[in-house]
């Protein structure tokens, strides 16, 4: 996940969820909390937070449809080797 948001360029989304889910004693933290602690908005830190969110879902799911194209690939290889 932070390989993902490393590569975007506004470095405040991986700072919000360094702290939102990996930080020991920021642990449960609220969105406000959060937010007042990196001077943000709530406003901006959720569009922050989406925006690093949708990243990593995009990115997630290119994988997933890679993987999935691997193994039809080899689904058809078979069904071609045992025919």
């Amino acid at each position: 996940v932070f390989e993902i948001l490393d590569k975007i360029k506004d470095k405040r989304i991986k700072k919000i969820f360094e702290i939102r889910y990996y930080s020991k004693e920021n642990k449960n933290l609220k969105w406000a909390e959060i937010a007042k602690k990196m001077n943000l908005s709530v406003q901006t830190l959720t569009k922050l937070y989406n925006k690093g969110r949708k990243e990593i879902i995009k990115v997630f799911r290119h994988k997933n449809d890679e993987f999935l194209s691997s193994v039809l690939d080899l689904d058809i290889v078979e069904k071609e080797i045992n025919t």
